[in-house]
């Protein structure tokens, strides 16, 4: 299982369209992705933007 990790996360649009396309290719969606950022107001937020497309999609919950 592949592991990503997304330093600089809280650029939502950039974090957002990168998960998506990730989501989206079969050979990656059980794949761990990390998101990292000094801010953790936006962290959250793009924690709960990347959990919410994984809902949506109906794959494995996230637990990170």
């Amino acid at each position: 299982m592949p592991k990503i990790t997304l330093i600089g996360a809280g650029s939502i649009v950039f974090t957002r369209n990168l998960c998506s396309d990730i989501l989206l290719a079969p050979a990656l969606q059980d794949s761990t992705i990390s998101l990292m950022d000094i801010d953790p107001d936006r962290l959250a937020l793009a924690k709960n933007l990347i959990q919410a497309m994984i809902d949506q999609r109906g794959l494995k919950k996230g637990s990170r």
